[in-house]
Formats: C-alpha cells, sequence, structure tokens
C-alpha cells in the first residue's frame, strides 16, 4: 500500500502521494514518482499493491491512452488492459513458496469526463478483477485514526486483523470519528500529509510505510497541469527508525530486544533459529530474511546516530 490523496472538483483534481517506494517485507526502501500524467486526455494514473503489476499496468495504459480520444474512452477500456497485465503476471508466478501470488494491488484513475463535464476518479480493485467503481470527492488510503475511512478500506483491515484480538472494536470507533473534507488548498494538503505519516506511519498498528517526500500533482482541463513538493519527511533523521520499526528492514533488525537485554533482536531470544515472520516461507529467519552478522556493527551505529539526532 501506498499513500494516494485524490480529491476531484469540477475545474480541477489533486493527486498528493509520498515517493517511498519499497519491497515486499520492507527489507529496502527506495524513492520514485508514482504519479504518471496523461496530459492529452487531462487524466493521470497512480497503483496501490504489487510494484511489478503497477509498472506494466502503468505502461499498458499508455497504450489503452494512446486509442482513447477521451477520458470516458480510457475508463471504458481499463478493466480488460488492467485484466491481462494481471493474468499475464499471474501465469508466470511459481506454484508455491513466498513468491506464488501476487499482492492485492488497486489501480487509480482521474481525469477530466467530458460527459460529466467536471474531474472524475475511478478505481479497479484486482479483488474485482478491475471492475470500476467511483471515487467520488475524496479517496484516501491510509485514512488517519481521527477521519472516518472509506468502506473499502475499513473492510480490507478488517479482513487482514481478524485474528488479532480487539482490532473490531477499534474499527467500529475508527468508523464513527468525522467523515474527512476535501483538502483545497497546499496547507491543507500539508496538514494531511504530515497526519497520515505520525498515525499511520510511525505506529505499529497497520502500519503503512509512508516516507521520502510528499508531492501534490494538479491537474485542469486541457493538459495544464502543476507538481508542487509539499514536504519532506526526514528519512535521515529518527522518526526512520519508527517509520521500519516491525519490519525487515536492516535498521529494524537490529533494534533493540522486547525482552531487554538492548541486544539487537536479530541476535537474542532465538529470534534466528524461529520461522521467518516475514515471508513466511516455514525457514528458520537466519536462513531467510536475515541480516548477515557482518552487517550489524554498522547497522548499529547508524540507529545511534539517528538517534543522537532528536532534539
Amino acid at each position: 500500500m501506498t499513500m494516494v490523496v485524490i480529491a476531484c472538483a469540477e475545474d480541477r483534481a489533486f493527486v498528493m502521494t509520498d515517493t517511498a517506494s519499497y519491497s515486499k517485507w520492507v527489507e529496502l526502501i527506495r524513492q520514485t514518482s508514482k504519479v504518471d500524467v496523461l496530459p492529452h486526455l487531462s487524466a493521470a494514473i497512480v497503483t496501490q499493491g504489487d510494484s511489478g503489476f503497477g509498472a506494466l499496468v502503468k505502461a499498458a495504459i499508455r497504450e489503452a491512452a494512446a486509442a482513447s480520444e477521451t477520458y470516458d474512452d480510457l475508463v471504458a477500456a481499463a478493466p480488460d488492459y488492467f485484466g491481462q497485465v494481471w493474468d499475464t503476471i499471474s501465469s508466470d508466478l511459481p506454484t508455491d513458496g513466498p513468491g506464488a501470488w501476487l499482492e492485492p494491488s488497486t489501480v487509480l484513475l482521474v481525469g477530466y469526463s467530458t460527459t460529466a463535464g467536471r474531474f472524475v476518479g475511478y478505481g479497479f480493485a484486482s479483488s474485482d478483477y478491475f471492475e470500476p467503481f467511483e471515487l467520488g470527492d475524496l479517496w484516501m488510503v491510509p485514512t488517519p485514526w481521527q477521519m472516518r475511512p472509506g468502506p473499502r478500506e475499513l473492510a480490507d483491515l478488517r479482513e487482514f486483523t481478524k485474528m488479532i484480538e480487539g482490532a473490531d472494536e477499534l474499527f467500529d470507533l475508527w468508523a464513527i470519528q468525522p467523515e474527512p473534507t476535501a483538502p483545497t488548498s497546499l496547507h491543507e494538503f500539508t496538514r494531511l500529509a504530515q497526519q497520515i505519516r505520525v498515525t499511520r506511519a510511525q505506529q505499529d498498528f497497520c502500519k503503512v510505510i509512508v516516507g521520502g517526500r510528499a508531492f501534490l500533482t494538479i491537474l485542469e482541463p486541457e493538459g495544464q497541469l502543476q507538481n508542487v513538493k509539499l514536504l519532506d519527511y526526514g528519512d535521515d533523521g529518527p522518526d526512520f527508525l519508527e517509520l521500519v520499526n516491525g519490519t525487515a528492514h536492516p535498521l529494524a533488525q537490529v533494534a533493540p530486544c522486547d525482552c531487554g537485554s538492548e541486544r539487537p533482536w536479530i541476535q537474542c531470544c532465538d529470534a534466528g533459529s524461529d520461522p521467518c515472520r516475514f515471508c513466511q516461507s516455514g525457514k528458520p529467519l537466519a536462513e531467510c530474511c536475515a541480516i548477515d552478522a557482518e552487517q550489524i556493527p554498522d547497522l548499529l551505529e547508524d540507529r545511534q546516530r539517528r538517534l543522537a539526532m532528536k532534539v
């Protein structure tokens, strides 16, 4: 999952994303641009979920856009293109093991609809085999805990956490939070980007990796667009440790063990001999996603450097 906020109005649409791109178990975090713009259709595409699928879908949508006279034509043609890409990747997957499945994915399109006379957004989820659904005036994932989530995000997280005791009660409270209103200014988008980072990326429950920088793409009719950098999340500092906590990232693996020994958890409490908790391969962590022992001194030094940056 990645941070995407889409707000549609009559004369413009806003697309806010972060730039953090990460591997499935967050072993690696890089920076990328997530919004692909189609100026001749006053449209843009963003993907959430499997990165390999997302890359191929963006190539496919350019092919579809070249054959479309309007954004409405593109929306009508898109499901077939998305389904073909999904089926092609699925047919090449191994039959078992950690790589035997595709991460659930959603494609988001936003553009100027000549039929509606305004900007309109659509989502296409792999779980529905890419049947389109309207995004409404505001689409936001992840949603801060202080705002009411959309029904899809709420349902997905209920399913994901169904084995966690007490999760349903937390989601019941979340579902009655105030309904969010669409931001309309750079200040409001910046504040929302900060709120999403603090409440959904720097807490362990239902963590979503949000990092790098936050950018806002503003689409207007006739292909006019602006790209604005809203903020830098400061991932060179101590906040990054909270961001990756609990993941397979090397800096998370050398975090102090919960037992209080202050040793890196990867070297404590038989963590290396336990089954890998990241990729679910069934192998001992030491034979799977664990970092090499020779990396640990440098990683510990990096953690201390970051912690020393706290004011």
